[in-house]
Formats: structure tokens, C-alpha cells, sequence
């Protein structure tokens, strides 16, 4: 048989028999796993625990340092895969901390929280200007591919947007009538009408992560040029080449690999909220940090200076006055398991 990390409603260790294969869940505990391997005999295994603890810090925009913890401490990879303002100040987050995929709501003191009733596993939130339509990344519950999903914001009706195959960030446009995200094959952005149809391609090589700009007039993007390093591209959101690209220092654009505290997934980015430049995450030396790239161009400006915990989210509240991070620590251990048969 196989031994294997697998993603059920949390990272456990499952073993998949052969020839039957029927899967057996082998870990069932509150930390995760993964990086799985058997010892010579067969009786033991050593694998990767991994503990993320996290929460939602939320403070003035124009001040990121004076954030203040508004969800309970020692919760466990909130915000991890998203969180969205809604045009009323309320913050809509990701959140596994109960060894299931959840969409929480709540005001901006951290009071009034309340899951929403969306069965099943989803990333990604985002709601759109009307404060109804709330849109995510999740399995078709046909195909089984991840697409874009539309539903309520408290959760009625969830229904899939045919002809997206969606991967990771998903913007609702400024008039509520496009999404923008991700291809998964190739991780070119498309964008497609909420009522679904065509997707229409905007760029023809990888764009991730992406932020629309507040007057719903520009992406930006990092982008993969033919040659070089990645970049920071701002597009137009009517579609054609970049009208401007800019430098980005690989040391400070953190693409999250399997070490980093989300594996898989990126820091996202944001336009401030006057859309003169592009806020994105530095992960590096142990602490994330907020940066701004001016447009006009020029060296990146560093916005917060925390000594530590990681940076997995954040986003600027829809009147451009408050932000949102989700900030959190990653520890991890190699354990022994065994008698595991």
C-alpha cells in the first residue's frame, strides 16, 4: 500500500491499500502532517508535524504598525486562505480551526462572529460591491475541479460559474458584473462574467498573485516575462500588454514553498487605497512585513516593522481607512509513529 499526507478537513496521514484501495486515516489529531516516509521494516513511520497558530489583526490603514488582535488567541490557520472586507466593514475570513474549511464572518472589533453555512472545501473569499454576492474558489461537486463559486453572503444559494477552472485569488470587479482570477493549468489571469460564459484571457503567461485597482481600471500582477526575473505588472483591465513593468527583488516578494508557513499559496497583493501603488509581503528574516511599490516607480517603501510572526493575508477595507492582516507562527517537528497498523 501507500502511505500518503492527504487533505480531507485537515493535513493527516492516510494509508491507501493495495489492490482495494480503500483509504484508512492514520493521524487524527489537532497539529498537521505531511512528508511521510516508512521505516526499512515497515513499522514505523517519521513524518512532519506542523502546528500553525494565527489570527486577525485590524488597525488604521495609514498606521499598519498599530494593528491590534481582534479574533481569540491560539486559534489555528486563521485567514490562512483568504479574507475580504464587505462594503458595510464586516471581514470575512478562512478559517480551519475547527478541522473543517469555514468562511467567518464578523464586525471589525472582532464581535459578531458567525460561520457561514457553506458545506465543504473552499478558499478564497471575496465579496462583491453589492455586499450580497460572495465569491470563492472550491470543487466543482461534478467534476471535481476547483472553480469559481457564487453564493450569498450568508451563505444561500452556492452555485458554480461554468467554464472557470479558478487557482487561488478571485476579484469581483469594482461593477459587480466580472470575476477576475487564475487559470489553473497555466496560472494566466482570465476574467469571465458572473453570470457565466467565455472566459476571456487578459494575459498569456503567468500573472499571480493579482489585485484590482480601486477604480476597478487596472491589475496589477506579478508576472513572469519571457526572460528574467518576475515582475511587478500593471495591466489594463480592458485587456492587452502591460502598460507598465516594474522591478521586484526576489528577496522580498515571498512566494510561499513547502517550508514557509502556507505552503502552496502566495502572500497576496493590494493597491493602496489612493491606487498609487502595490502593497505586498516580505516574509523574510522570520517576521512579515508590509511593503508599497510606488507606480510612479522607485525603491519599495517598508509600511510595518514587526519583529515577529508571518504574514499570510491582508487586504485595505472597502473606504480605504482600515486593514486587515491575518498574522500567525508556523512550528514543526519530525515524530515517530508507530504500532500505526
Amino acid at each position: 500500500g501507500l502511505i500518503t499526507p492527504a487533505y480531507d478537513k485537515a493535513d493527516q496521514l492516510w494509508e491507501i491499500p493495495y489492490p482495494s484501495g480503500h483509504p484508512r486515516q492514520i493521524t487524527n489529531f489537532t497539529t498537521r502532517y505531511n512528508q511521510a516516509s516508512l521505516t526499512a521494516d515497515g513499522h514505523a513511520l517519521v513524518a512532519v508535524e506542523q502546528t500553525n497558530l494565527s489570527g486577525i489583526w485590524i488597525g488604521p490603514a495609514t498606521e499598519p504598525d498599530r494593528v491590534r488582535r481582534v479574533t481569540s488567541p491560539g486559534a489555528r490557520t486563521v485567514g490562512f486562505a483568504g479574507l475580504t472586507w464587505t462594503p458595510d466593514g464586516r471581514v470575512t475570513y478562512w478559517s480551519n480551526d475547527r478541522d473543517q474549511s469555514d468562511f467567518m464572518l464578523m464586525s471589525a472589533d472582532g464581535s459578531n462572529a458567525q460561520r457561514l453555512p457553506l458545506d465543504g472545501l473552499k478558499w478564497f473569499p471575496n465579496v462583491c460591491p453589492d455586499g450580497h454576492t460572495l465569491l470563492f474558489q472550491a470543487p466543482d461537486p461534478v467534476t471535481a475541479r476547483d472553480v469559481i463559486m457564487r453564493a450569498d453572503l450568508d451563505g444561500g444559494q452556492p452555485q458554480a460559474i461554468k467554464g472557470t477552472n479558478a487557482w487561488g485569488f478571485i476579484h469581483c470587479t469594482s461593477d459587480g458584473k466580472w470575476a477576475v482570477y487564475s487559470s489553473d493549468e497555466e496560472k494566466k489571469l482570465h476574467k469571465i462574467p458572473l453570470e457565466g460564459g467565455t472566459p476571456i484571457a487578459l494575459t498569456d503567461r503567468a500573472c499571480i498573485p493579482s489585485t484590482l485597482s480601486p477604480d476597478g481600471r487596472w491589475i496589477a500582477c506579478h508576472y513572469l516575462p519571457e526572460q528574467g526575473a518576475p515582475k511587478l505588472a500593471i495591466l489594463p483591465f480592458a485587456g492587452g500588454p502591460p502598460v507598465k513593468v516594474l522591478d521586484l527583488r526576489s528577496t522580498v516578494v515571498c512566494l510561499h514553498q513547502v517550508d514557509q508557513p502556507n505552503e502552496g499559496f502566495l502572500t497576496p497583493f493590494a493597491w493602496t487605497p489612493d491606487g498609487r501603488a502595490v502593497v505586498f509581503v516580505d516574509n523574510r528574516d522570520g517576521a512579515g512585513n508590509l511593503w508599497a511599490q510606488a507606480i510612479a516607480g522607485g525603491a519599495p517603501v517598508k509600511l510595518t516593522h514587526f519583529t515577529a510572526e508571518h504574514i499570510w493575508y491582508f487586504a485595505f477595507s472597502r473606504d480605504g481607512k482600515q486593514i486587515a492582516i491575518a498574522r500567525g507562527t508556523s512550528t514543526t517537528d519530525a515524530v515517530v509513529i508507530s504500532n500505526f497498523r
